[in-house]
């Protein structure tokens, strides 16, 4: 909280009244600011805020995403995926197959995107931008379908378990917490996946047809995918059923 709090009220003191509505953003507010500073100085600041930005990006999706591939690696090798996928780093502890699945998921969609965007009737990087954009909120926001219900589910399965943070309220206070960022989650994942006339007019070459393709294609490839993944895990399971051990790589 402390973190959003710093940046903002930053902002609030930099920027006088009547354009503190024309900040839409950290970015947006440096560069209102910097257009008073002298030029060594703003072109200076604008380089360490360029290399914090992608610092800051490059730290927030790597954490995400190596979370988020930890808890299929488990899966794996629980064999609601293949077991070969449950592969770990001797050294660094990541899920290093889950890591190159991940990374060869992503480089496909970028280049999906890509075309889609270089035979468009006006191509642009903006609208390159916004559809790799769109795609990676609408999987982020879909997988909160699951994981949000996931938490009150567990807590009527197992409301015995010691848990080392626990929401106050009793389950009053659970289904709160729960109902709330839910109700965000499907209001966003609807307007990502089927955005308003005017959010598509905003990306130039593109139609509504050709952004929705780009959004419920690669999506229903991930499905077929994880299904595909989760039938071959079961059947490992059912062909033999032994027990397994972490697999570690050097």
């Amino acid at each position: 909280m402390i973190a959003y709090a710093i940046p903002i009220t930053v902002i609030l003191f930099a920027l006088p009244k009547s354009q503190v509505s024309n900040a839409g953003g950290f970015l947006k507010a440096f560069q209102v600011v910097s257009s008073v500073l002298p030029g060594p100085i703003a072109i200076a600041l604008g380089v360490l805020i360029a290399l914090g930005v992608i610092i800051a990006l490059a730290s927030s999706g790597g954490t995400w995403i190596i979370g988020a591939d930890r808890t299929y690696a488990m899966a794996a090798l629980d064999r609601a995926a293949p077991v070969l996928l449950g592969r770990f780093s001797g050294r660094f502890g990541t899920p290093i197959a889950v890591n190159a699945m991940s990374g060869i998921v992503a480089t496909i969609a970028m280049a999906v995107a890509i075309s889609i965007n270089a035979f468009s009737s006006d191509s642009n990087i903006a609208t390159l931008f916004g559809l790799v954009l769109g795609f990676t909120i609408s999987t982020t926001t879909l997988s909160y379908l699951f994981i949000f219900p996931a938490y009150i589910i567990l807590r009527y399965k197992y409301p015995n378990v010691r848990r080392p943070y626990k929401v106050p309220g009793g389950m009053v206070g659970a289904w709160i917490v729960t109902i709330l960022p839910l109700t965000y989650a499907v209001v966003a994942s609807y307007f990502i996946l089927i955005p308003t006339d005017t959010t598509v007019s905003g990306y130039t070459g593109i139609t509504r047809l050709t952004y929705e393709l780009t959004q419920f294609i690669p999506l229903l490839f991930i499905f077929l995918l994880t299904t595909v993944f989760f039938i071959w895990g079961h059947m490992e399971k059912r062909n033999g059923d032994v027990a397994i051990s972490l697999q570690l790589d050097e």
